[in-house]
């Protein structure tokens, strides 16, 4: 009995005080992969091609080049990076059987120019690449804050906290952007805090091609270094050397600038403004709406946006209200405070949507990340926080 007991204490004292940031990217991917088989069998009827949930309003079956289930309606977002992964570089507004929505989505190239790499451009591999990339990137997710919360002297086992956000269930149950775009963002923070440059100037590139809202945190590292310019006294640590912000900050600008340029002489229209036009509003005008709205209809999805907006919330004010005490570079303090802004200035078209909050992951991830440099304690009272993301990927079992 004895031995017993000292062989299991040794094997918890393995799983938990000595296990390294891969084992926690690998049970979180190994998390996401049970769910998304589950998701395939139940919600999808064992079709992998369901979970680009394409609708008939902009999807023709006779185009598409294999076989996809057509909802009526206007299906989800992931068709249009579906269309963009057969062929990245096809600008037209039809294509492949897929109608773009909005011009915008092809600033988005990141994602689908990878699965299409990856594909080698066999159309009946795309949606099983599509799930590929996704689960990696969000074992990626959990490595990097892994690594930080071991840096931080707390458990490797925090990371999980921060790669099972709710919004990241969808995102990987529809095929869509945000799990690879946070994932390069999330390297390159580390990789600029760690004093490497150029490997921080190139995977933000590439999260600013994936999803265009990075360019918040490139910005505030280009500030950062005006700042390191004006006040020197200001900055300390790796921002001390100025030419790394400049390097970290100027070439994914120019990367995301010049491919602005190419689109708008491929469509003689500036993607941009159109994204700005459906995405943005007044500051905190279409969030209060979008709390009466909820707070009015009392339901199952309500409740559940509830819960994922509470747990957001307690987060962002819990980082923001330390956030001076917090040992972090200047530029992620500054990141932070900017995308708290953009959040409380998204239009309806965000805070109407019963779309698990997925477009507020980069708020949520850099929050965790704060976090993790600023708390020595008491981060197990964060661990309720998996019960949200298991409720809405239990609903993403049921519902395509």
């Amino acid at each position: 009995m004895a031995n017993s007991r000292a062989s299991l204490r040794s094997y918890r004292r393995r799983l938990v005080d000595d296990a390294s940031p891969l084992v926690v990217a690998g049970a979180v991917s190994a998390i996401e992969i049970v769910f998304v088989l589950a998701r395939i069998v139940v919600a999808a009827k064992g079709r992998v091609t369901a979970l680009i949930v394409a609708g008939s309003q902009y999807v023709n079956p006779h185009g598409v080049p294999i076989h996809l289930p057509i909802l009526p309606g206007s299906g989800y977002d992931g068709q249009f990076y579906f269309r963009m992964a057969l062929n990245p570089f096809d600008f037209a507004h039809s294509a492949y059987g897929v109608t773009l929505d909005t011009p915008f989505r092809l600033q988005r190239v990141g994602y689908p120019a990878l699965v299409w790499l990856l594909s080698l451009g066999h159309a009946s591999l795309v949606p099983f690449v599509m799930i590929i990339v996704n689960v990696l990137a969000l074992g990626t997710i959990a490595f990097v804050l892994a690594q930080v919360a071991v840096e931080s002297g707390q458990s490797v086992w925090f990371g999980v906290l921060g790669a099972l956000f709710a919004g990241y269930a969808l995102s990987l149950g529809r095929d869509l952007t945000e799990p690879m775009a946070a994932a390069l963002l999330l390297l390159g923070i580390y990789s600029l805090s760690k004093g490497r440059p150029w490997w921080a100037a190139l995977l933000l590139s590439g999260s600013v091609l994936t999803r265009e809202t990075a360019m918040v945190i490139v910005g505030s590292v280009g500030l950062a270094w005006i700042v390191s310019l004006v006040r020197p006294a200001v900055v300390h640590g790796v921002e001390s050397r100025r030419w790394r912000l400049l390097v970290a900050g100027g070439v994914p600008s120019v990367v995301f600038l010049s491919y602005q340029v190419f689109l708008h002489a491929q469509l003689h229209h500036t993607v941009l403004k159109s994204d700005f036009s459906a995405n943005l509003g007044l500051p905190v005008v279409a969030l209060v709406r979008g709390i009466v709205q909820r707070a009015g209809a009392f339901n199952l999805a309500n409740a559940l946006w509830s819960l994922q907006f509470i747990a957001l919330l307690l987060l962002v004010v819990v980082v923001a209200r330390s956030l001076r005490r917090i040992e972090a570079p200047l530029f992620l303090k500054l990141s932070f405070i900017f995308l708290l802004v953009l959040v409380l200035s998204l239009s309806s078209e965000i805070w109407a949507n019963d779309a698990d909050l997925r477009s507020l992951d980069q708020l949520w991830i850099l929050a965790w990340y704060l976090l993790l440099l600023g708390r020595k304690r008491g981060l197990a009272r964060w661990s309720p926080m998996v019960v949200v993301w298991g409720l809405t990927a239990l609903q993403l079992v049921v519902f395509i």
